[in-house]
C-alpha cells in the first residue's frame, strides 16, 4: 500500500499517515498515544508531543479537522497534569483518555466528538504503575485495565456512561 503524509505540528511530531485504503497507519510512534475511527471514516490521532497531548482531527483523506496544516492543535491536557497513557474512541467519535500522575494515581475523562468534556476527570486509581487500557462502547459506557504498582497484578473497572459513576473493579490476575 502507499500512504501518504497528514500535516502535523511544526515540532516535526508525524503521529500517523493514512494508508491509500482509509486506515491510519501509526508514524513516531514514540509519541503515538492511539487512534480511533468513527462510523464517518473520520479518526483522530491521539499524541504526545513537547509534554502536552494532543487528539488530532482528520477526514478520511488525511485533511486535518480541528486545526490548520502546519499549526499545533490546541492541547488537551499539559504535562502538568500527568503522563496520558490511554486512548480509545468509540463510533460515535466521543472518547476517553487516560493517566497517571506523578503519585501513581490513575485518572480518566471522557469528552464528545468535538472534544468538550462531558465529564470531569476521575480518580480511579491510587496505585498505578502504569500498562493502562481503555475501551470505549457505543454508549459511552468504559473499562479501563492498569497494572498496580510493582505491577504485582492488574485490576480492571467499569463506568457507567449514563450514571457517571464508577460500577465496580475487579483484580485481574498476579503475575
Amino acid at each position: 500500500y502507499t500512504t501518504n503524509e497528514i500535516p502535523v505540528s511544526p515540532d516535526g511530531i508525524v503521529p500517523a499517515h493514512i494508508a491509500s485504503n482509509g486506515f491510519a497507519v501509526a508514524g513516531n510512534t514514540a509519541n503515538l498515544v492511539g487512534v480511533g475511527i468513527d462510523q464517518n471514516g473520520d479518526f483522530d490521532v491521539a499524541w504526545i508531543g513537547s509534554g502536552n497531548f494532543y487528539v488530532s482531527q482528520y477526514t478520511p483523506d488525511g485533511m486535518p479537522m480541528n486545526f490548520v496544516p502546519g499549526s499545533t492543535p490546541t492541547p488537551l491536557f499539559t504535562s502538568s497534569q500527568g503522563y496520558i497513557t490511554a486512548f480509545s474512541e468509540n463510533s460515535s467519535g466521543a472518547f476517553v483518555v487516560g493517566w497517571i500522575d506523578g503519585r501513581n494515581h490513575l485518572y480518566t475523562e471522557r469528552f464528545n466528538a468535538t472534544e468538550s468534556p462531558v465529564s470531569t476527570a476521575t480518580l480511579v486509581a491510587d496505585n498505578a504503575a502504569g500498562g493502562v487500557n481503555l475501551s470505549v462502547a457505543s454508549n459511552g459506557d468504559y473499562a479501563v485495565a492498569w497494572a498496580v504498582s510493582n505491577f504485582a497484578h492488574i485490576d480492571a473497572a467499569y463506568f457507567s456512561a449514563s450514571s457517571s459513576s464508577f460500577v465496580g473493579n475487579v483484580e485481574i490476575g498476579r503475575a
